[in-house]
């Protein structure tokens, strides 16, 4: 008898995990090459753990990318081919690939994009952003976040019958992840949240661009009439604004953008910064930090 609960535990252990899917972490991207090291080993070893935690996943990080892509390619570009999805699959066992990105937000902070991309049908099957800091404490509860936004759980719908009655379908029961919530801001029709930093502050992003395009200092002065808190927007922002077009509507591809720092723009079809002359024109899109 003790044999045979012995041998049935084992089975159904080897089931569950069986019904774990595999979700390989690639290395970090950092096309700027201004994060760290440590910073990007930090993230990659933090999103493994986040998606490990995750009910029904494992994370796994021992990819070698360098066997199947190469590595230098990879960093400047952040870009894997359907072939490549596949060969991550098929080395690794994984049903998801993951592509993480990090970029330099502020003094303090990274932003990191993120998104899983299917190993069968190479499509996004979601993607998230989050604003963090880089202390070990800072970076597991962001990549926990992101765990959360990546890997959401799919809707549950309950069928109930009752004798002699047709089937009653119950409302479909959605498990909400906390979101950020939209405040209108003076002049603004329910602007965007764009990111959000550590310390709770939000940024906002404009509903529509300035009706002109304009020089360096005019966009600055530009944004700053708008109120309290409005600001061009940094190169990361519109970089994840560029990545994220489909959300934040009307912006103009066919333009550059100017960025806070100042001599640059980014491009909107394709995201890369292109040092630009102050005195040239360009698009503007302001954003809005927000205390919450």
């Amino acid at each position: 008898m003790r044999k045979t609960l012995c041998l049935l535990a084992t089975i159904f252990m080897a089931i569950a995990v069986e019904a774990q899917q595999k979700v390989a972490i690639l290395e970090t991207v950092d096309k700027a090459q201004n994060v760290s090291y440590g910073v990007k080993l930090l993230l990659r070893s933090s999103l493994t753990s986040a998606i490990s935690n995750t009910p029904g996943y494992e994370g796994y990080d021992r990819v070698d990318m360098a066997s199947i892509a190469g590595e230098q390619e990879f960093q400047r570009t952040g870009n894997v081919s359907d072939s490549q999805i596949k060969q991550l699959g098929v080395a690794t066992g994984a049903s998801y690939v993951l592509v993480a990105e990090a970029a330099l937000y502020d003094d303090r902070n990274i932003i990191i994009t993120a998104k899983i991309l299917d190993v069968e049908t190479f499509g996004i099957k979601s993607s998230a952003v989050q604003v963090s800091g880089t202390s070990p404490r800072d970076m597991q509860s962001s990549c926990a976040d992101l765990a959360k936004q990546l890997l959401k759980p799919e809707p549950v719908t309950s069928v109930v019958s009752k004798p002699s009655q047709k089937a009653v379908q119950k409302p479909t029961q959605q498990v909400s992840l906390p979101t950020t919530s939209i405040v209108s801001m003076p002049g603004e029709t329910n602007p965007d949240p764009l990111a959000t930093l550590t310390d709770g502050t939000t940024v906002y992003v404009a509903t529509q661009d300035e009706e002109e395009r304009l020089n360096y200092d005019d966009a600055v002065s530009a944004c700053s009439c708008k109120g309290a808190g409005w600001r061009l927007p940094t190169v990361a922002e519109l970089k994840l604004l560029e990545k994220n077009k489909g959300r934040y509507g009307n912006l103009a591809t066919a333009y550059r953008y100017w960025a806070i720092e100042g001599g640059i723009t980014v491009d909107m079809s394709t995201g890369y910064k292109v040092n630009t002359k102050n005195s040239v024109k360009a698009k503007v899109r302001c954003v809005k930090e927000e205390k919450q």
